[in-house]
């Protein structure tokens, strides 16, 4: 049975349910190959682990547009989640 995909007026085209050897239940990773794009894993858990040895972070990144600037970088040491932000700003405005 083939189901229409549509939200608010836009269609995204239909879709065909198949059985799949993984299971969302169980919490398994579903593949949608050419979907969803699969970001470079090796190079974001390199990234990652500088950052977490105290790399600052702002370096690293690519060129912001013109008229951007990197006003700084803080961290809360306290939540083991947050690795660094990164502020920026425009216009004398931080945003």
């Amino acid at each position: 049975m083939r189901y229409r995909l549509r939200r608010r007026g836009v269609d995204h085209g239909s879709v065909t349910p198949v059985p799949r050897a993984t299971s969302w239940e169980a919490a398994e990773p579903v593949p949608l190959p050419g979907i969803v794009p699969i970001p470079e894993v090796t190079s974001t858990a390199r990234l990652l682990d500088r950052l977490r040895r105290g790399v600052d972070l702002a370096p690293l990144l690519p060129p912001l547009p013109r008229g951007f600037r990197i006003a700084g970088t803080t961290q809360n040491v306290q939540d083991s989640l947050e690795l660094q932000k990164v502020h920026v700003a425009a216009s004398g405005r931080e945003l």
